[in-house]
């Protein structure tokens, strides 16, 4: 009876394989087409000539090889519309490329790619439908409005990209509240404003937090102690999303070093924060240094104030730095100088004095990494004296030093002949002064005998 259910299981899954995809998900997909302006024909297999009509068979389409459900859509641009349009038609690509509103047809699906398409409009809210999905890519296209409210049933999703857009509006509570899973929330580069939500810190799978280029106000909450991912590394991100690694189909871009990285299979590894070029305020809070994980902290372009937190040194995974252009003040904390995988440094422009903390990691970077400020030491061309004032030195720091020994020496000598010919002069050139000392010689001679 056992071997009569397996053949018959079997069968049924051939049947559904024959038939090919869903008919209400391959009309979905021709609704999809038809919004959206295609001027490198690269859904050009998406006909009813192509694989029979069977929609598994179209470029980008991913189906489940059992219930031929689409499960994932591989639409993301490699380049940017106007490379394959041209400068004249690349208004009216944004205008005609437009998210519809009909992904209730489309249950099953778990990974979204649509970045870099010049897509306009809102997020459909019928996206907020969508609870199997585990991947959302929205970045680089021109949706504009607040993230809708329908997403907060997508509590499955562990990567969350909608940056560089022109979303607007404050970060949503919810994102907090209900997608505790995200390990990605990118959302760079839009119009975002208001505070960075508490509730964020409530997501202790979070890996990767990037709210850089928006109008964020606010002070950088204390609770981001709670981004447990962060602070330790149990080399685990759960089953959905090794499967979606194991597929290749789980790419996150994030700014790392100054550049712009894609991370895939060594997702895993990564711990960064970018809250740069908003404008936050007050101090660092010192429960940032408990994210031991961390590996790349931006803060850069803000106007943060107060001193670098003492315990920034305890970071030991840290590879990038940026704090630049803000108003921090005091000293570099001598434990800066214990992150031997830093390979990122920026502090420039800044209120920072004092001496740099002596160790080869610290020297090695350029000194433009630390202009701007009132620092000495090397690498910086300011001489560190023993009474602590700062002293400018000009282009080529070392030769000045030379110049100064250089200097003194020559005073010395030049004292030595002065003072040679004020005693021994008259000597020499009065027959006088000669005699007497003639005279004093001999009669010292006589003394002595």
């Amino acid at each position: 009876m056992s071997v009569l259910l397996v053949l018959l299981f079997l069968s049924l899954a051939t049947v559904n394989i024959n038939e090919g995809c869903i008919e209400s998900e391959r009309q979905a997909l021709f609704m999809f087409k038809h919004d959206v302006t295609d001027g490198a024909n690269r859904l050009s297999s998406w006909s009813l000539h192509h694989g029979h009509g069977d929609c598994c068979q179209w470029d980008g389409v991913v189906c489940d090889n059992v219930t031929a459900h689409v499960l994932e859509l591989h639409l993301a641009n490699p380049r940017p519309l106007l490379d394959d349009y041209g400068s004249d038609a690349e208004n009216e690509a944004t205008e005609r490329s437009k998210l519809r509103d009909c992904w209730l047809n489309w249950q099953n699906l778990q990974v979204i790619k649509l970045s870099n398409n010049r897509l306009n409009g809102s997020i459909p809210s019928s996206m907020g439908t969508l609870q199997s999905i585990v991947s959302l890519h929205l970045q680089k296209n021109h949706l504009s409005g607040e993230i809708p409210l329908s997403l907060n049933n997508c509590t499955d999703l562990i990567l969350l990209d909608a940056g560089e857009n022109e979303l607007h509006g404050s970060i949503p509570r919810w994102i907090g509240d209900s997608l505790r899973k995200l390990v990605v929330l990118s959302l760079r580069s839009n119009k975002f404003s208001g505070y960075i939500p508490d509730e964020l810190c409530t997501i202790g799978s979070l890996q990767v937090l990037d709210l850089a280029d928006n109008n964020i106000i606010g002070s950088i909450p204390r609770c981001v102690s709670k981004f447990r991912a962060m602070a330790n590394f149990n080399g685990s991100m759960g089953t959905a999303i090794s499967y979606v690694i194991g597929a290749g189909t789980f790419v996150a871009t994030i700014v790392m070093k100054g550049q712009m990285l894609e991370y895939g299979t060594n997702l895993n590894l990564v711990r960064s924060i970018d809250l740069s070029n908003n404008k936050l305020s007050g101090e660092i809070p010192v429960e940032v240094t408990s994210l031991f994980e961390l590996k790349t902290l931006n803060l850069s372009h803000n106007l943060l104030s107060g001193t670098i937190p003492d315990r920034i040194g305890e970071l030991r995974s840290l590879e990038s730095i940026d704090f630049s252009v803000n108003k921090f003040s005091g000293s570099i904390p001598e434990s800066m100088s214990y992150l031997t995988f830093l390979s990122h440094l920026n502090l420039s422009f800044n209120n920072l004095s004092g001496v740099i903390p002596s160790s080869t990691q610290l020297q090695s970077f350029d000194s433009s990494c630390y202009e701007g400020n009132q620092l000495c030491g090397l690498p910086v061309p300011n001489m560190c004296p023993e009474n602590g004032t700062i002293h400018g030195v000009g282009h080529g720091g070392g030769n000045d030093n030379e110049n100064e020994t250089d200097r003194f020496w020559f005073g010395l000598v030049v004292g030595f002949v002065i003072s040679f010919w004020i005693v021994f002069g008259p000597l020499v050139f009065d027959k006088r002064w000669r005699s007497i000392y003639t005279l004093f010689g001999s009669q010292t001679n006589v003394e002595n005998h």
